[in-house]
């Protein structure tokens, strides 16, 4: 095979290792509908997955004054994944307190907005009785079949009429392989070897 074949060779089986893999949802659901949960307590939900590596999104509901970190009434948020307890925090959403995340993965981001804060809304202390809302990002390692989440939060329990929390929009999304680019792979193989079978039979 000439260099020149050798290079377009290559440069397909690059193209084709750069398009194999896309984020695909493998599970996606809201939670508003649950309305307001008192602390402490928990839920959880499950789905079907291929298994590896995923990510999982979700937006953390705070309302009244859901208490940060380090005030009088810590509440604290716990994300498991398949048993495991994966993302722990406590988050100013209408309480006061410091936003704190006392656990997660590598390449997890965290964003609160507190409702109602006269100063900066995603790094506020203020007590607001106005709740707020934490948008989580965080990787999961996900197994092949079923799969289970379950959200938590503890604390004090002061009742729905001081303070609760909720979920809202939930997704999970997994690296999978896309068929069309082994097809693709497949044809330009077979296109690149008929030329070559040209050439040397020339």
């Amino acid at each position: 095979m000439t260099s020149t074949f050798r290079k377009a060779a290559l440069g397909l089986l690059a193209t084709a290792a750069m398009a194999g893999a896309q984020a695909a949802t493998v599970y996606s659901d809201n939670f508003t509908g649950l309305g307001q949960i008192a602390s402490p307590g928990s839920f959880g939900t499950s789905f079907s997955a291929a298994g590896g590596a995923g990510e999982l999104t979700m937006d953390l509901l705070g309302f009244a004054s859901l208490d940060g970190n380090g005030n009088c009434c810590t509440d604290v948020f716990h994300l498991s994944v398949n048993g495991t307890e994966i993302f722990t925090g406590s988050f100013n959403m209408g309480g006061g307190g410091v936003n704190t995340v006392m656990l997660a993965p590598a390449g997890s981001s965290v964003l609160t907005t507190t409702n109602g804060a006269t100063d900066d809304p995603h790094n506020s202390t203020q007590i607001t009785w106005a709740g707020g809302l934490t948008h989580i990002v965080v990787p999961v390692a996900l197994v092949g079949g079923t799969n289970s989440v379950n959200f938590a939060y503890t604390g004090g329990f002061q009742g729905t009429g001081d303070e609760a929390w909720g979920v809202g929009a939930v997704t999970v999304t997994s690296a999978v392989p896309e068929p069309e680019s082994y097809a693709l792979l497949l044809a330009g193989l077979g296109a690149l070897g008929w030329t070559v079978r040209r050439r040397t039979s020339r």
